[in-house]
Parts: structure tokens; C-alpha cells; sequence
């Protein structure tokens, strides 16, 4: 996993989990805020996985993750300084 040095990103551990025996998944979405990335994200949520959402908000718009903000199984990271390689 990379580290997000000089990205404005922090590490995120995950682990997977059980919930009534399914295999609760732990997935990172690049662009989570943007109309299709939300849409996989509320997808992702909806089968019990646990989504971390990693956006610059260039073009995303945090109106797209207002109906699955409350969720537990979701962290949303703002990637403030992005790194050109």
C-alpha cells in the first residue's frame, strides 16, 4: 500500500471483517465524490463493505456522498496537495 507521502494522504489500515458470516470487504475508491465513484461507493456500502473515499475535489462535489455520509463504513479523505509524477 503506499503511504501517501507528499500527497496530503494518510495511511489507512484495513482489515477485513464478518457481518452474519459475508465477508465484509475494506475498499478504497479514487474519485469516490464524483457523480460515478459515488455511485460505486453507495453500491459498495449497500453490500456491507467498508469504503475508504480518497478525492481532490477538483471536479467531485461532496453533494454526491450527502445520501451515504451517515454511513459507519465510510471515511472520506480530501487529498489537498496532490503530487504530479
Amino acid at each position: 500500500m503506499a503511504d501517501g507521502r507528499g500527497m496530503g494522504l494518510r495511511t489507512v489500515e484495513m482489515t477485513a471483517g464478518t457481518i452474519g458470516g459475508l465477508v465484509a470487504r475494506s475498499v478504497v475508491v479514487t474519485g469516490g465524490a464524483g457523480f460515478l465513484g459515488s455511485h460505486v461507493t453507495a453500491r459498495l456500502l449497500a453490500r456491507g463493505d467498508r469504503v475508504v473515499v480518497v478525492d481532490d475535489f477538483s471536479t467531485g462535489k461532496e453533494m454526491h456522498l450527502e445520501s451515504i455520509a451517515r454511513s459507519t463504513n465510510l471515511m472520506v479523505y480530501a487529498a489537498t496537495s496532490p503530487t504530479r509524477m
